[in-house]
């Protein structure tokens, strides 16, 4: 890197790219059940972090496991929006 540029974070590059935390880890769960089905929830979680193992993107566990549970089926996707939801609204 030169000296005169500033680091960027893990994610700040990927936003720069195009991209969000949420569409990246969605997109790569759905490919990861098409290709991997009946994980249980552990399990996706154990996947995402031999995907995604960069610090930045730890945070994100929880939607790729969604996700996964969501494309493969196990869970309704209008339940866990809702969830999802109730947990934002919770945390706020």
């Amino acid at each position: 890197m030169h000296p005169s540029h500033q680091a960027h974070s893990y994610q700040e590059q990927c936003w720069q790219d195009g991209l969000s935390c949420r569409s990246c880890v969605e997109y790569t769960a759905r490919s990861v059940a098409t290709l991997c089905s009946g994980m249980t929830p552990e399990q996706a979680g154990q996947t995402f972090r031999h995907i995604y193992s960069h610090p930045d993107c730890l945070i994100n566990e929880h939607d790729f496991q969604w996700a996964y549970l969501e494309a493969d089926g196990q869970v309704a996707p209008v339940a866990s929006k809702k969830i999802g939801t109730l947990v934002q609204i919770q945390a706020a």
